[in-house]
């Protein structure tokens, strides 16, 4: 059993075929440690929880552009539809569910649109092949690198600034040639990117530049 605080609360796993009320059992053996990591996270998750939902303006960072959200309610089904640098949620119904849901798709489309070029642009300019370029949108890692060479790349990257996107990218990229997180990983690493380390510190808190129905839980 785990525990594990999020933005939205907290976050306890069991193991397959345990009983549930093993749940509060496990939480109340460690009231303690949750207390200390509330407070020791508290500056973190306080910009998340009071960060507005929709915000007005959208930042695509790694790509230069910037757009107008507008949210509202819908007359018929749900919607979305861009209009040069204005992006318009028609949500039918009450909830936010329905339009998180579109503005993600949203999202992986653009990531899709230029993410993947981009990291193939960085893997050639190094020697390197990935087997596919795959772009999600999950909810608890920048990137991934399987071990038969498909990186993936969350959408979310696209918030960020160029130089802390292309960090995860040469991240994935450099586990093409070594999938741990050894000595030599960071050393290639570093060739491919210099400040690679500097970067790597920077993305703990690179969830800062997410609106906040974007936010990794």
């Amino acid at each position: 059993m785990s525990l594990r605080l999020i933005s939205s609360g907290l976050e306890v796993v069991l193991p397959a075929g345990a009983d549930p009320a093993l749940a509060s059992v496990f939480v109340r053996e460690h009231h303690d440690w949750i207390a200390e990591a509330v407070k020791r996270n508290r500056a973190r998750l306080e910009p998340v929880l009071c960060r507005p939902l929709f915000p007005e303006e959208l930042q695509l960072r790694a790509t230069g552009e910037t757009f107008r959200l507008r949210v509202t309610a819908a007359t018929g089904k749900s919607s979305l539809s861009v209009n040069r640098s204005e992006l318009c949620v028609a949500v039918a119904g009450t909830g936010s569910d329905a339009a998180v849901t579109m503005l993600l798709g949203w999202l992986k489309r653009k990531g899709h649109a230029f993410l993947v070029p981009r990291c193939r642009e960085l893997a050639e300019r190094h020697g390197l092949e990935p087997a596919a370029v795959r772009i999600a949108v999950p909810g608890r890692r920048w990137g991934s690198c399987s071990a038969r060479g498909t990186v993936m790349l969350n959408a979310r990257l696209l918030f960020l600034p160029p130089a802390l996107c292309d960090a995860v990218i040469y991240h994935e990229l450099a586990h093409l040639v070594f999938l741990d997180h050894s000595k030599k990983f960071w050393r290639y690493l570093v060739q491919l990117q210099p400040d690679a380390v500097t970067h790597d510190t920077a993305l703990k808190e690179a969830g800062r530049y997410l609106p906040g129905w974007a936010a990794m839980r």
